[in-house]
């Protein structure tokens, strides 16, 4: 789903993770939570699409997925022309080489045990990407560089680091392989607004000088647009719309767009506050609403929208969207 004819680094062909749950307590009947249900997105050689919707959507758990953290329940994820999904043992462990993730918690996911050197050089350790000691320590020191980390840093732990210093050690970690793409989950949400417009910064001359991929998921509607050259909305495991960023901040089409870009705070001259506020709260994934899993919600719902599940569709060029309000007939 890309304006582009270049084979997409990555291709997401009908993703799905599904979780098994008990149905209630009494008995021993499972049903599924439906965490992402069958998504399809490209992602080309340096760019950058964006993830957005409300918590609880299933943005982790499909960067999660994606990345093989968790296993798929189906679908298939081509990295560079290969089924990554399919990759087993060593092929596996070469092809991960291609994409990395940094998490939302630059604390959490760092550990505490370690030092700044060897957190970094896990990576080339793994790899066995050097002859010896010494190109080890040059190659961290080359990242700490690249990253804005002073080298007097190596031998000290992650407490010692602010927050924005810890996901600049995560980037550098992410980096010291040379990856194709980066799933960035939340990774400037825990940070203090002048730190995330740093770090957005360091992403995109990053980007610039090695060429890198970015799935960048995010709350932050106004960090999305910043950063992205495509946007992808997410609902209940669904992705309801895809567009290029500039067609779908100034003329969002579904109506649970709408809603979540109108929460956007507007600074322009003579600019009203229009925010559509949804009634209803998010069903539960495990009970799904039947035909559109948005109808509860949606000020324009239709008798179809409770019973026929709406598939992607191009109502305009190169903007995808899932509603019937667009359905074409005949």
């Amino acid at each position: 789903m890309t304006e582009t004819t270049a084979q997409p680094l990555l291709q997401i062909q009908h993703l799905k993770k599904y979780f098994s749950v008990k149905t209630d307590s009494f008995s021993a009947a499972k049903g599924y939570v439906k965490a992402v249900d069958d998504i399809s997105f490209d992602v080309q050689t340096g760019e950058t699409i964006g993830i957005v919707g409300e918590s609880g959507c299933g943005k982790s758990t499909m960067a999660k997925t994606i990345i093989r953290l968790l296993e798929p329940t189906s679908g298939r994820i081509l990295l560079d022309g290969e089924d990554f999904s399919a990759l087993k043992g060593d092929r596996l462990k070469r092809a991960r080489r291609k994409i990395k993730l940094i998490f939302q918690d630059p604390y959490a996911s760092l550990d505490s045990r370690m030092t700044v050197k060897d957190i970094i050089g896990e990576y080339l350790d793994i790899a066995k990407e050097y002859t010896n000691k010494k190109q080890r320590d040059e190659r961290i020191a080359e990242v700490m560089e690249e990253v804005g980390l002073d080298l007097d840093f190596m031998e000290r732990y992650p407490h010692e680091f602010s927050g924005g210093q810890r996901q600049r050690i995560g980037i550098a970690r992410a980096i010291v392989l040379p990856p194709k793409l980066i799933i960035c989950d939340e990774p400037v949400s825990a940070l203090d607004v002048s730190i995330q417009a740093k770090i957005i910064n360091l992403l995109k001359a990053l980007q610039k000088k090695m060429n890198i991929s970015y799935i960048f998921i995010s709350h932050d509607l106004g960090v999305v647009r910043h950063i992205s050259s495509r946007v992808a909305v997410m609902y209940l495991g669904h992705i309801v719309e895809l567009s290029d960023r500039d067609k779908i901040y100034g003329k969002p089409l579904h109506p649970y767009t709408q809603a979540l870009f109108s929460a956007i705070p507007k600074i322009e001259a003579g600019a009203t506050a229009r925010k559509q506020v949804l009634s209803g709260d998010v069903p539960n994934p495990a009970n799904p609403p039947r035909g559109c899993c948005f109808h509860t919600r949606c000020p324009y719902v239709m008798d179809i929208c409770k019973t026929d599940f709406p598939e992607l569709q191009q109502p305009e060029d190169g903007h995808w969207c899932a509603c019937h309000l667009y359905k074409k007939q005949g």
